[in-house]
C-alpha cells in the first residue's frame, strides 16, 4: 500500500490506507462461497472480479448463484480454489440486452447495508419496504440458559460456530428467523426434551447441520415454531415498555416507531 509501518503519522497513514482498502475493495466486494469442510465457518469469502459490479436488489434480482458440489454433498471443497461460481437466471424473469444484472446480498436491513456496503434502500417515491433486523441475542441467551442443559447447549453451539448474531428478519410479505437461529432453536429444543442427552440424539441435530437431514423431527419443529413465537411476543413486549418508560412525548414515540417499521 506504499507505507512501511512505523511510528508517528506514518504509522496513522499506513492503518487509514488499510482500513481504506478493506473497507471499500474487500468488505463490500466479497461474496459467500464455500472454502472451508464447515459450511458455517466465517472464512467461507472470496473476491470474484466483474461479478462485484452486480448492484443488490432486494425485490429485483434476476440471478442467483447456483450451489457447489461441496455445498450439494457437505463434503470438503477442492483445495485451495474451490470450485467455479455458477449463475442462474430466475425461472419468472428474463433477462435482455444492455439490462443490468442484480443480485440479492441477503435479507439484510438498511443499517447492515449502510455498514457492509455503504448504501441504503430509500423508500421515498418507490413500493419498496426495506427489510427489517432484530437482535435477538439476549433473549436467546437467556431462553437457553434458562433450560435443562444450558452448558451443553452452548458448548455444542460454539463448536458448530453456530454461538450468537441471532437475528429475525422481517420484509413486505413475511418475518423470519435467521438460518443460525433455527438451528440454535433445533438444539434448544432437542435438549429441552431429553433425560438425560444422549449422543445418539444430538447426533440426529449434526446431521441436521451436515446437510444430511431436512430435520431433527417434526416435534422438533413445532417446538421451535413457538419458540419462534415466544421470542416475538418478548421482543414486542420489551419494545412496548421501552416506549412507556423511556419515552413520555407522542411525537418521538411516532418516530421511533417509523424507524422500528424499517
Amino acid at each position: 500500500m506504499g507505507h512501511r509501518v512505523v511510528d508517528g503519522a506514518d504509522d496513522v497513514g499506513c492503518i487509514m490506507d488499510f482500513l481504506w482498502a478493506w473497507l471499500n475493495a474487500v468488505n463490500t466486494r466479497c461474496i459467500y462461497y464455500r472454502l472451508k469442510p464447515s459450511k458455517s465457518d466465517p472464512d467461507n469469502l472470496t473476491m470474484c472480479p466483474v461479478l462485484d459490479f452486480a448492484n443488490h436488489s432486494p425485490d429485483r434480482s434476476n440471478m442467483s448463484p447456483g450451489p457447489t458440489k461441496a455445498d450439494i454433498w457437505n463434503v470438503a471443497p477442492v483445495p485451495m480454489i474451490g470450485e467455479g461460481l455458477r449463475f442462474f437466471s430466475l425461472d419468472n424473469t428474463t433477462i435482455q440486452e444492455n439490462d443490468e444484472i442484480l443480485l440479492t446480498y441477503g435479507p439484510h436491513s438498511n443499517k447492515t447495508l449502510f455498514v457492509e456496503y455503504g448504501f441504503v434502500i430509500g423508500t421515498q417515491g418507490t413500493t419498496t419496504v426495506p427489510q427489517g433486523e432484530v437482535d435477538v441475542q439476549d433473549i436467546i441467551e437467556e431462553k437457553i440458559a434458562g433450560g435443562r442443559y444450558g452448558y451443553l447447549v452452548k458448548d455444542l453451539l460454539v463448536a458448530e460456530s453456530y454461538w450468537g448474531d441471532w437475528v429475525m428478519f422481517s420484509g413486505p410479505d413475511h418475518a423470519q428467523p435467521s438460518w443460525r437461529l433455527i438451528m440454535t432453536l433445533r438444539l434448544h429444543n432437542l435438549l429441552a426434551t431429553l433425560d438425560p442427552a444422549t449422543e445418539d440424539a444430538i447426533q440426529l441435530w449434526r446431521n441436521v447441520v451436515a446437510g444430511k437431514q431436512e430435520r431433527v423431527s417434526d416435534g422438533n419443529e413445532r417446538s421451535c415454531r413457538e419458540s419462534v413465537l415466544h421470542t416475538c411476543e418478548a421482543i414486542i413486549n420489551r419494545a412496548r415498555r421501552s416506549l412507556e418508560v423511556t419515552v413520555g412525548h407522542l411525537h418521538v414515540q411516532h418516530h421511533i416507531r417509523a424507524l422500528w417499521a424499517e
